[in-house]
C-alpha cells in the first residue's frame, strides 16, 4: 500500500513518519494504563504528569472541529471534552484510531480504557467498533 508508507521486503518493516506503526495490544494497553496514572506505570515514572496534562488538554482551541464527537486536539490525540457542569472544558474522553479500524481510548474520569485492534481495511460497512463501543458505554451509564 503506496498510502500508508513505503514497505520493505521483509517482516515489519515499513518506512513512514505518519503511519505504519507495529504494536501489540499489551503495548497499548501499558501505554494507555501508564497515562491514565499521569505518567506511572507500575510504579514507575516515564512521563511528568504535567507532560500527559499537555498531551490530553486542547493545543489549537480557536479551531472549530467539524468532526461528529470530536471537539479538540491534545498534542497525541482527540479529544472529547465536556460541554456543561463541572465537567464543561475538562477531558472526558481522549482516543486515536489506525488505519486498519484499529481504535483506543481513555476515559480518566471513569478509569477505563479500551484497546480494539483490527487488520480491516476497508471496512465494507462493518459496524463492529460501533456496537462493541455501544455497549462499553452503555455497561458504563453513558447515554449515546
Amino acid at each position: 500500500m503506496v498510502s500508508q508508507g513505503v514497505y520493505a521486503d521483509g517482516p515489519m518493516k515499513a518506512y513512514s513518519g505518519g503511519a505504519g506503526l507495529v504494536s501489540t495490544d499489551s503495548n497499548y494497553t501499558k501505554l494507555l494504563l501508564m497515562l491514565l496514572n499521569q505518567g506511572t506505570l507500575n510504579g514507575t515514572k516515564i512521563l511528568s504528569p504535567s507532560s500527559v496534562v499537555l498531551m490530553t488538554s486542547d493545543q489549537i482551541p480557536c479551531i472549530d472541529m467539524p468532526l461528529d464527537r470530536i471537539d479538540a486536539f491534545g498534542h497525541d490525540f482527540a479529544l472529547t471534552t465536556g460541554n456543561e457542569g463541572d465537567l464543561k472544558g475538562n477531558t472526558i474522553q481522549y482516543e486515536w484510531a489506525g488505519a486498519y479500524n484499529s481504535k483506543y481510548y481513555v476515559r480518566p474520569e471513569d478509569g477505563v480504557i479500551v484497546v480494539y485492534l483490527t487488520q480491516l481495511r476497508p471496512t465494507n460497512g462493518l459496524k463492529d467498533w460501533e456496537e462493541i463501543n455501544a455497549a462499553i458505554k452503555i455497561a458504563l451509564g453513558i447515554k449515546p
